[in-house]
């Protein structure tokens, strides 16, 4: 029963916050909105509290009433009022308009491209002129003009649509993603010569002009940094500004296989250790005034003295969600220590979650809010036990110096705290990315301290001489000493087997993980033999595997993969089968199939390996995905239409299959891949045409005509069955036609060829298959139309 609700009592905030959180996730998940009635509910919880004396009911109370405010807030936050004045309610389709706006934040600069965020005042078409407010996100190949900074009023000729996102199971979501920042819309320049600074009338007032600093700021740090130590720009910026946009894939896959990606963000760690190292120096100076240590108290005046540094730093970053964050959850602890409540750790984090969330609610569902809280909450709940580290008394028997005791205390204390960490963060890193590394308390501990005692406190001083190159790089190529090391540091452990992947948890198994610690804090501190009981049966259900689909199920999956194509088919007894994977690669773009969709839908799936992939025909966007999933998951065979291919990437993935011991098959006409009952996967055809007359072709022909040499596969299920045809066109079509016995072509679903083209699905393969539904994989803005209209 819930006791004294006094907001003076240790923890008593907790239950609030809990309940004010579980407001904010019904607002998301339900289908039924928190507004009308629940601030009717607010007014009827506010009269209850001041009729009711009774502690538990008020209590209950209580809860209720922060239930349905952040229900409420959120309602609000999340689902923004229809207004036919924001941008979302006037783009609902891609279309080509040009747009007037305020230049929101500095250019986001990758390999690949470079995004803008706009604040838009008005679109023009051919037809209207409409005044408008949001935020747009544009990007662009190339760089923009240098001339452009956040502040300037800018025209831009733009194609704009609603946020995509690939909406698979498991694959991280692009559009909340963006929408929680209040981004609905997105458009692409085709040229940066498309985007003009203007001249605003009237002028931008001066709130207007202090509101941009900060951006301007970042922007100008970004670039000393590239000037100045262009070879550790990109971390960095990562550590001082939060633009993560310049980390290169090789250093971005090294941090995380060594569990230390953390770092390159600014978070809790990087605030509160420059908080500490702050106080120390303020402490130390103030104990050498005899005045100070005689009138004020020291440790709590270099406290309040730490928070300007802070609020710098925090201004260095743009102000931006994470930093903002940081900053509040040392200004609470600041706030306790203040207030001599600096050991109610649980109710501090509390306060520092609640005042987050009513600023931002959308930040709950974000996977860097979850990982902050529930690091800091586990050290929490094991910090009684692992300080009696530092504070034990040595027995006779030690005879290492003071200071040697000391300091292997610390190293001790460091690296269970950083062990703590990872326990309360472990099923939150895997739920979200599928990967844990074992070493990352040790990688931590050594790392930490030359990215955020090192170069961080140096670039932050570089960055107070910004306007003095002469000064500033200097101390930024000091800095950037710490950054060297740890990225060799880093590549060293990297090289280790350490780095997990594994599928993703559910939640009743990241339920009983947490019962586990709580269980495990509780026995450490109380040492009742009671409690080893649940903390085994808590980690049994943890680690027992959560099955994906009933053993005699059979489910196919066709993934969103723009202008590509990959099909998941999960069979009786529990064998699974890919059919391609892969999509078309815009440019250089990073973005792999298999590791960004792919592969996360099957974790999610609880699908650990699979038995077979199955490459219809040998063009990138149906195998390209493919390199990611077969290191990942080691099918047992890959099939194949023929191994006479000279394009480097088909013979790349061969050559990764030999080397994984993977059985390369050529499937051939009338193969069956696999039967259980009535459950059938067979090859309809092998169209694979004769090497020594395609390689007369010309490229373009020889391309073309590889369509017509892949894999028609059908699966029977039962009562229903399914066409998987590639890209054939229409000869391939009309040589199927000719050549399969009556009905074997029928089929309930279709995957359409070639994502839809205009050169294949003739009347007559369409009224030989006779399907009820028809499946296509193409991008939204790819090359050419695709789907075809007449299609």
């Amino acid at each position: 029963m819930l006791k004294g609700f006094r907001f003076s009592a240790v923890d008593s905030l907790i239950p609030v916050t809990l309940a004010f959180c579980a407001g904010i996730a019904w607002a998301n998940f339900a289908a039924v909105p928190l507004t009308i009635s629940g601030i009717v509910i607010i007014l009827l919880a506010i009269r209850l509290l001041v009729l009711h004396h009774n502690s538990t009911i008020t209590g209950l109370i209580l809860l209720a009433f922060f239930f349905m405010v952040g229900g409420v807030h959120a309602t609000l936050a999340l689902r923004p009022a229809a207004n036919k004045n924001d941008i979302a309610a006037q783009i609902k389709q891609r279309q080509k308009v040009s747009i007037i706006g305020v230049i929101s934040r500095s250019p986001t600069i990758r390999p690949t491209n470079t995004s803008l965020l706009i604040a838009i005042e008005q679109i023009i078409t051919p037809k209207r002129r409409l005044r408008v407010s949001g935020l747009v996100k544009l990007s662009m190949r190339g760089l923009p003009s240098a001339n452009l900074t956040p502040g300037d009023h800018i025209i831009a000729l733009a194609e704009l649509a609603p946020v995509a996102g690939y909406d698979v199971p498991g694959a991280f979501d692009y559009r909340s993603y963006l929408a929680y920042q209040g981004i609905r819309v997105s458009g692409w320049l085709s040229s940066p010569l498309l985007i003009r600074k203007v001249i605003p009338i009237p002028p931008d007032t001066l709130a207007a002009k202090l509101k941009n600093i900060p951006e301007i700021i970042r922007q100008r740090l970004g670039r000393r940094l590239d000037q100045s130590v262009p070879a550790q720009s990109g971390i960095y910026k990562a550590l001082l500004i939060g633009d993560r946009a310049g980390l290169s894939q090789d250093i971005l896959e090294t941090f995380k296989a060594c569990g230390i990606v953390h770092l390159l963000a600014i978070s809790g760690i990087h605030m509160g250790l420059l908080a500490l190292v702050v106080t120390l120096c303020i402490t130390w100076l103030l104990k050498r005034s005899q005045w100070a240590l005689f009138n004020i108290p020291i440790s709590k005046t270099a406290a309040v003295l730490s928070l300007p540094p802070l609020i710098l730093y925090a201004l260095i970053a743009g102000f931006h969600p994470p930093a903002v964050r940081a900053l509040i959850m040392v200004a609470v602890f600041i706030g306790a220590l203040l207030v001599n409540r600096q050991w109610s750790i649980m109710n501090n984090i509390a306060i520092a979650a609640l005042v987050i969330l009513a600023i931002n609610p959308a930040l709950l569902f974000t996977a860097s809010f979850q990982l902050s809280f529930a690091a800091i909450i586990s050290i929490a709940i094991f910090l009684p036990t692992l300080g009696k580290i530092i504070t034990r008394t040595p027995t006779g028997k030690d005879k290492r110096p003071k200071a040697a005791r000391r300091f292997i205390n610390w190293c001790l204390f460091s690296l269970l705290i950083s062990l703590a960490a990872m326990a309360g963060t472990a099923p939150i890193l895997i739920y979200h990315f599928n990967r844990i590394s074992l070493i990352s308390p040790l990688t931590t501990l050594l790392i930490e301290p030359l990215l955020c005692l090192w170069a961080l406190i140096w670039g932050l001083i570089a960055s107070l001489f910004l306007a003095v190159p002469t000064l500033a790089t200097p101390l930024f190529k000091i800095g950037a000493l710490g950054i060297t090391m740890a990225v060799k540091l880093a590549s060293f452990f990297a090289a280790w087997p350490v780095s997990l992947w594994l599928p993703s948890p559910t939640w009743a198994q990241i339920f009983f993980w947490f019962l586990a610690l709580i269980l495990s804090s509780l026995y450490l501190r109380k040492r009742r033999n009671v409690f080893i009981v649940g903390i085994l049966i808590s980690l049994a259900i943890f680690f027992w595997p959560a099955p994906h689909a009933p053993g005699r199920q059979t489910l196919v999956d066709i993934l969103n993969v723009g202008h590509g194509s990959a099909s998941i088919l999960q069979l009786p007894g529990r064998h699974t089968f890919i059919i391609d994977g892969g999509k078309r690669q815009a440019g250089q773009s990073t973005f792999n199939a298999g590791r960004n969709l792919i592969a996360p839908f099957l974790w999610h799936q609880h699908i650990k390996s699979i038995d077979a992939i199955i490459i219809t025909h040998p063009h990138a966007d149906h195998y390209n995905g493919l390199f990611f999933i077969m290191k990942r998951f080691q099918p047992k065979t890959l099939w194949i239409n023929s191994e006479d291919y000279d394009e480097r990437g088909f013979k790349d993935l061969l050559t990764l299959a030999r080397r994984l011991h993977i059985h390369i098959k050529i499937a051939a006409e009338k193969d069956i891949l696999y039967q259980d009952g009535p459950v059938k996967l067979t090859v309809i055809a092998n169209l694979y045409a004769d090497t020594a007359r395609t390689k007369k072709l010309s490229r373009q022909e020889r391309d073309s005509e590889r369509n017509n040499q892949g894999l028609v596969l059908r699966l029977e299920a039962g009562q229903r069955s399914f066409l998987f045809t590639g890209d054939i066109e229409r000869s391939a079509e009309q040589r199927l036609i000719a050549e399969s016995q009556p009905g074997e072509l029928r089929a309930d679903v279709v995957k359409v060829p070639h994502h839809g083209s205009r050169t294949s699905s003739s009347p007559d393969f369409i009224g030989a298959v006779m399907p009820r539904y028809a499946i296509i994989s193409a991008a939204r803005n790819g090359r050419g139309i695709f789907p075809a209209p007449e299609v």
